[in-house]
This record gives C-alpha cells, structure tokens and sequence, in this order.
C-alpha cells in the first residue's frame, strides 16, 4: 500500500493553512485544511512517499502550520 489520495482538491492546494500529520511506523495519515477550515485533502502515505510529497508540496511554506500527533503504545 504505497499511496492513497483519499480526498483532494487541487485548486486549494496553494491555500493550505494546516496540515495535520499522524505519525506512525510505517503509515502517514495527512489532513489539511484551508483559511476557512475546509478540508483541502487528506492522504494516506508511506514514509518514503511523505518524505517526497512533503518536498514538493505547493502551499505558502511561511503560513502553512505542520501539526504532527503520535501516541506509543
């Protein structure tokens, strides 16, 4: 399971204002959301492919807030 786009919409993706990301071993789970709290998209991503999605991410990287969660257990 490499890549799964849940949901996207590609003409926010410049808008984006914060993208949450649920850490994991192996599997990344992405929400971003947009000024108004509209949901832009929401990923599911391997390690390697979060890395390379993150790098060539469109978004204001000066007002784009990265939020991450991770519990242990």
């Amino acid at each position: 399971m490499e890549n799964i786009n849940l949901t996207i919409n590609i003409g926010a993706m410049s808008n984006i204002r914060a993208i949450g990301i649920d850490l994991a071993k192996e599997i990344f789970h992405l929400h971003a959301v947009d000024d108004k709290g509209c949901e832009v998209f929401k990923k599911r991503l391997t390690r390697i492919k979060l890395i390379e999605f993150m790098n060539n991410l469109d978004c204001n990287r000066d007002k784009t807030i990265i939020g991450m969660e991770g519990c242990s257990g």
